[in-house]
This record gives C-alpha cells, structure tokens and sequence, in this order.
C-alpha cells in the first residue's frame, strides 16, 4: 500500500499497528475487537454510503444463491460416483460419532502410552477396518450401517497416531 495517499486518524493508525504485530489465530482481546468494531461501523466502514450497482446486487444474489452448486454431479469432476466405500463410510455422520464415543470412553487418552489430548485415532481391535469390511462382506454404506462389528464402542480403543502407526505395520 502506498504510502501518504491515505489519511488516517491517530487511532486508526494504532490500530493498524496493532494489527500488523498481531499473529494470525491468536485470540484479540475483548478491547482490541471492540476498537476493530467501532473502527468499521458506520460511517467509517469504507463501504459505508457507496450504493451497489444492480450488476453488483445481481452478483452477490447469484453467488449467495448457487453456493454449494458446484457439488456432486454439478461439479466439473464428477466421475460418476466412484468415491471408495471405506471413504464414504469414514465421512458418514454414524462414524464420526462411533470415534467421538470411543475417545469420551478412554478420556481423550492413548491406550498404549497414556498420551492425552488431540491426533487421536480410534483403533478397530483386535480386527482392523479393513478386515471388518472383508469378513463381513460390505459392498455399501448400507451393509456397512447394518454391520455391529463395525461399531462396536466396547472392543475398539483409542490410540495416539504414532502409536496407531506402530500397531498398523
């Protein structure tokens, strides 16, 4: 950006400071989001007071209408369907809450090594998931729904990653 073509009030120009020294993710204080709010309302918003144009309008109207359009087979590279089933299985809402079941049970905590907090797996034991799908013989998500070895809570466990890894091979 330029520097004299803008004219900015002191505390404008503060904030900018602060914002530049600030990292990205870190939690803002509730003084600093409250100056950042003040700063951009109103007639301080550069946008403030500026009418859209009726291309504009029709734009952001198209863009809020058709958002999630370029899904499934809307999307250039929709190969018909061929997404692998363990894929669609792991994705399916059913798993995500048969692995946040198994980590509540075990407290967030590896098995093997006691190591608590994230990059947590949950572990088919002593079957793996693929073994589970050949045994059972599961050729959808269906079969995979109605197949209680799959989600059983009580013989799985939790296992950190590098732990998981050293199971897996």
């Amino acid at each position: 950006m330029p520097k004299g073509v803008y004219i900015r009030s002191e505390t404008t120009k503060q904030f900018l400071r602060e914002l530049g020294r600030s990292n990205k993710g870190c939690k803002k204080s509730e003084a600093f989001r409250n100056r950042r709010r003040e700063l951009t309302q109103g007639s301080r918003n550069p946008m403030f007071g500026k009418p859209r144009t009726v291309e504009e309008k029709r734009k952001m109207s198209l863009a809020l209408r058709n958002k999630g359009s370029h899904k499934g087979k809307r999307n250039g590279n929709w190969r018909g369907g061929i997404s692998k089933l363990t894929h669609v299985i792991r994705t399916h809402p059913h798993y995500k809450r048969w692995r946040i079941s198994i980590f509540e049970r075990d407290n967030y905590t590896c098995q093997n090594c006691g190591k608590h907090g994230n990059d947590l797996n949950a572990d088919h034991y002593p079957k793996t998931f693929a073994q589970l799908i050949k045994e059972h013989s599961i050729q959808s998500l269906e079969d995979a729904l109605s197949c209680d070895a799959l989600w059983d809570v009580e013989t799985n466990r939790t296992l950190c990653v590098p732990c998981h890894r050293k199971v897996m091979s």
